[in-house]
């Protein structure tokens, strides 16, 4: 039940792939591997988030620093999927791991990941609202993790917004 599912390149040549993979007592995890342009595999690390369900990429990209970002989902029993985000130094440390959960504590989705110059990271997804259904939902975090801003669309009618990329 191993699934890789994403990837990409660091400047160095070095490959990052990121996957689901069968946890523990814990449903998937979060899998993430660095290899080196060689084929030899440098680190490598498990995430298993809080809720004990299923934990799956989405997206994955690096920055100037060799940082690794991976974007997906985490599954509780409570609060359904929430979008997770999390950061990695170049050596495979866990720097930070940050859950945005849309106001309706309901699933949300993950859609893509982007890094821009200065190592802010964009997330965008879809949020569950109470009172439209799903909504756009996009949000940045600083090189710290610091929540910077977040914003939701609501289309017209209050009908379905899912997000597609980033």
């Amino acid at each position: 039940n191993d699934e890789a599912l994403v990837h990409c390149t660091d400047k160095s040549g070095n490959v990052f792939v990121a996957g689901s993979s069968a946890g523990v007592m814990s449903g998937l995890d979060i899998y993430l591997s660095k290899i080196s342009g060689g084929g030899n595999v440098l680190w490598e690390y498990r995430y298993a988030g809080a809720g004990n369900g299923n934990d799956v990429p989405v997206d994955i990209e690096t920055d100037a620093a060799g940082n690794v970002f991976v974007a997906g989902e985490t599954a509780s029993q409570v609060n359904g999927k929430d979008i997770v985000t999390l950061k990695f130094s170049s050596g495979g440390i866990l720097l930070w791991e940050r859950i945005y959960d849309g106001s309706s504590n309901d699933n949300d989705a993950c859609a893509g990941l982007c890094i821009d110059a200065a190592g802010n990271s964009t997330v965008l997804g879809s949020v569950y609202s109470d009172s439209s259904s799903f909504d756009f939902a996009t949000f940045r975090y600083s090189p710290a993790g610091d929540l910077m801003w977040s914003s939701t669309y609501d289309g017209p009618g209050g009908s379905i917004d899912f997000a597609g990329d980033i």
